[in-house]
C-alpha cells in the first residue's frame, strides 16, 4: 500500500522544512509514493531534490487574507491530485525519529487514530466541526482523536470545486470563534461519512509528539523520553516515529534543553556533529529576531 506524503511551509518556518526534508530523506520508508512540499507564499524552495514536487497555494485555489487558513485548505485540497487512497501531512516544525513501517499505520488494516491528551478548551472547537456536518458524537475532554492519514477521497469531496468557498469561510469563522483546527474539521468529515467510522481507535492515552512552549517543562516531551520510547517502539500500541518543534518552542528553551535536543538531533542523523546543531538552533533565535 503507497502514500502520499505532504509537508506545507511558508517563508518563517523554511529551516524547519529543511530539517524536516533531511527527516524524510534519512528515515525513507518503502511506502512513500510522491513527497509533495506546498508553499503558502512566494518563498522559492532550493533544498531539495527531484524526488520532491514542490507547487504553490495560489496554484491550487484562491488564497484568503489568513496564512494560517491558507495552510489548512492546502493540506486538504492537495487531495485532488494525488492517487494513493490515503496520505500523510506534516506541518514543517515536524520530523521523523526512525523509519515507519505499515504496522505504525495501520491495525489490522483500519487505518490508525491518533489519541491525545487534549482539554476542555478544545471543546467548543471539536463541537462547532461536528455540528457543521450534523454528527452526533460526544466529545471526550480526556482525549481528542483523529485520524493519522488522510482519505483523500473524503479530503476530495470536503474541498471539491464547489465546496472551497464554503468552507474558507466556515473555517475563517470557526477559526475566530473557536480556534478550530483543521484535523477537528476532517475527523467531523468522516464521522460523517458511515463507511469510514470504523477507523482504528485505541483506548490508551498516546502523548502529542509535538512540542509547544508550553509542554516545555512535562518531562514525556523531552528527548530522554523520547529516547526510551524509540528503543521500546517494537512493543508499543501505537508507537512513535515522528515528533516536532514549534518555532516559538525553540525560542523559549533553556540553555540546558537546546542542549539535549541537540544532541538527540544529531544522533538521529539529522546533524552530521553538535557544531552543525547548535548553529541550526541559532538561525532559528536569529531568524526571530530579524523579523
Amino acid at each position: 500500500m503507497k502514500h502520499d506524503l505532504v509537508v506545507v511551509v511558508y517563508e518563517k518556518d523554511i529551516l524547519l522544512c529543511q530539517n524536516f526534508v533531511r527527516s524524510v530523506d534519512l528515515f525513507t520508508p518503502k511506502f512513500w509514493n510522491k513527497k509533495w512540499i506546498i508553499v503558502t507564499d512566494r518563498t522559492p524552495i532550493d533544498f531539495v531534490d527531484t524526488t520532491w514536487t514542490v507547487v504553490y497555494a495560489h496554484e491550487l485555489f484562491d488564497l484568503t487574507d489568513s496564512g494560517y487558513i491558507d495552510q489548512q485548505i492546502a493540506k486538504l485540497i492537495i487531495s485532488q491530485q494525488i492517487t494513493t487512497e490515503w496520505y500523510w501531512v506534516f506541518d514543517a516544525k515536524n520530523f521523523l525519529v526512525r523509519t515507519p513501517d505499515l504496522e505504525d499505520l495501520y491495525h489490522l488494516g483500519r487505518a490508525r487514530v491518533n489519541v491525545t491528551k487534549t482539554s476542555e478548551e478544545w471543546a467548543d472547537s471539536w463541537d462547532a466541526a461536528l455540528d457543521f456536518y450534523g454528527v452526533n458524537y460526544p466529545y471526550d475532554p480526556i482525549h481528542n482523536r483523529c485520524p493519522y492519514p488522510i482519505h483523500t477521497a473524503s479530503a476530495v469531496r470536503l474541498t471539491g470545486k464547489n465546496n472551497v468557498d464554503d468552507f474558507a469561510d466556515f473555517f475563517s469563522k470557526a477559526w475566530d470563534i473557536y480556534g478550530i483546527c483543521e484535523f477537528f474539521l476532517y475527523n467531523a468529515r468522516l464521522l460523517s461519512e458511515e463507511e469510514f467510522v470504523d477507523l482504528y481507535y485505541p483506548d490508551d492515552r498516546i502523548f502529542n509528539t509535538t512540542l509547544w512552549p508550553k509542554d516545555m517543562d512535562m518531562e514525556i516531551y523531552q528527548p530522554k523520553n523520547l529516547r526510551i520510547v524509540l528503543k521500546n517502539h517494537e512493543v508499543s500500541q501505537m508507537p512513535v516515529w515522528s515528533t516536532g518543534l514549534h518555532r516559538t518552542a525553540i525560542m523559549t528553551m533553556t540553555d540546558r534543553q537546546k542542549q539535549d535536543w541537540q544532541e538527540f538531533m544529531t544522533e538521529l542523523g539529522l546533524f552530521k556533529d553538535r557544531t552543525e546543531a547548535e548553529a541550526w538552533f541559532r538561525d532559528q533565535w536569529f531568524k526571530v529576531l530579524v523579523e
